[in-house]
């Protein structure tokens, strides 16, 4: 949805200089899909150093925006 995507340019955008951000479509990429084991959209997921940190189904921006802040230190 455009919402999602506004999540996505917005962050891209601010937190590219920490972070890399990849935008799935499950229903072209089934495989990627199964393998992060994708059941709702959106779904934002944060790693670091190959390690998954954090899950957030469909959160605000703010939340995703704290998150990335918590992470980043």
């Amino acid at each position: 949805s455009s919402h999602v995507y506004l999540h996505f340019s917005f962050f891209s955008g601010d937190w590219g200089w920490w972070a890399y951000f990849f935008q799935v479509d499950v229903d072209e990429n089934p495989v990627i899909a199964k393998a992060e084991s994708l059941t709702f959209v959106p779904t934002f997921k944060i790693y670091k150093n190959g390690h998954k940190l954090k899950e957030m189904l469909g959160p605000s921006q703010e939340a995703l925006e704290c998150a990335l802040k918590h992470y980043s230190l």
